[in-house]
């Protein structure tokens, strides 16, 4: 009897494969985290061995750079910037490499950049808000005057958010009583006065020129809320 013996020479595969720095895969039998060429042996449909090799190459992600630590006043909004990466992930919850942001309060954003490769990197930059609660009542105002700041009786300040204004004559009687945060710049230009202000009557009638009292309590924008009193001198 004749026996025709057909030998399947083994196959030989090669791959390439790319995995980020810090990571891991499985080849040759244990995790490689190092570039190289590692061989794995696996058996085909018909019971030959094949050898595949692997080409290990290691991608560093790119170190992004964000915006430097920095500080603002409470109120005001920053853009945070970030660059070096391909896509680009925010605590926040934005997508992109810029974010426009106001926290009431020191807060640290995180940015995900990731690269081509799919290799991600961290940045981080740190917000630092300078608080300011500032609330002014002029202590005299004339109502003849003709500069509209002078003639009228305003609460002036940055930040608020609420606020209760009330006048007293000499005798206790409310006769001026507001929470109007209706919000205008200053006329020069600052930041702000708030209301219409009171122009020195009670219900309808020019009160006489004398000293009154104000009580006002504010609620700032980061929840803050100061209390305070003292006299207003109107003159004719």
């Amino acid at each position: 009897m004749i026996t025709n013996l057909l030998v399947s020479p083994p196959d030989s595969i090669l791959v390439y494969s790319t995995i980020c720095k810090g990571d891991s895969i499985l080849l040759g039998g244990n995790y490689q985290s190092t570039t190289g060429i590692y061989y794995d042996t696996l058996v085909t449909s018909s019971g030959c061995d094949s050898v595949l090799s692997t080409v290990l190459a290691i991608s560093s992600p790119n170190s992004i750079q964000v915006t430097k630590d920095t500080s603002i006043m409470i109120g005001e909004s920053i853009n945070l910037l970030a660059s070096g990466a391909s896509f680009y992930s925010w605590s926040t919850g934005d997508i992109g490499n810029i974010i426009n942001v106001s926290p009431i309060q020191t807060t640290s954003y995180f940015v995900t950049g990731t690269n081509s490769q799919g290799c991600e990197s961290i940045g981080i930059v740190t917000v630092t808000v300078i608080r300011e609660y500032n609330v002014y009542v002029p202590n005299v105002f004339l109502t003849s005057s003709s500069h509209l700041e002078h003639n009228r009786l305003y609460v002036y300040g940055r930040n608020i958010e609420l606020y209760e204004f009330a006048i007293f004559d000499r005798w206790g009687e409310l006769v001026f009583e507001t929470d109007d945060i209706t919000t205008t710049l200053r006329q020069d230009g600052l930041c702000c006065r708030y209301g219409e202000g009171w122009d020195g009557t009670f219900r309808g009638k020019a009160l006489n020129a004398g000293v009154f009292v104000y009580k006002i309590t504010v609620s700032f924008i980061d929840g803050t809320i100061i209390s305070e009193s003292g006299n207003i001198t109107l003159l004719k």
